[in-house]
């Protein structure tokens, strides 16, 4: 997979990414960085969730990369949560340590940190807490 990802890096470098307006510059992570996104998508009727993560090291390079695909019955702030804790489990799983995460997904974020929780999945955001505790080191 990881392979498949650099691939397709080198695709998306080519004339299609030279016309996108650049925001901001991508930067080395300091240490491990976990990057993870999710979404909701309907192919012929059947809802799935598409979840992926990619965990980098210091110098940039991919360590680790993972995707998922199932069918759900879910809004897409729940399929983002559970591919929060999905990418958790993995790093839990390998004793990996996480210096920085990125996800893009404000709700969590502030389920997360506020601990404001609406929704059905109450016992997962306490699940990536833990997970969140033992992983992380700041």
């Amino acid at each position: 997979m990881v392979n498949q990802y650099r691939q397709a890096n080198l695709v998306a470098s080519g004339s299609q990414a030279q016309n996108c307006q650049i925001t901001r510059r991508w930067c080395r992570p300091q240490g491990v960085k976990l990057n993870m996104d999710a979404a909701l998508v309907n192919v012929n009727g059947i809802k799935l969730m598409v979840a992926r993560f990619l965990l980098r090291n210091h110098a940039g390079e991919v360590m680790f990369a993972g995707f998922k695909r199932r069918a759900v019955n879910t809004k897409v702030v729940e399929v983002e949560m559970k591919a929060v804790h999905w990418s958790f489990l993995y790093c839990s799983s390998k004793n990996l340590r996480i210096d920085e995460l990125e996800l893009d997904c404000k709700v969590i974020v502030s389920w997360l940190r506020d601990n404001q929780v609406n929704g059905g999945v109450e016992h997962i955001v306490e699940d990536c807490k833990v997970m969140l505790e033992k992983a992380c080191r700041w």
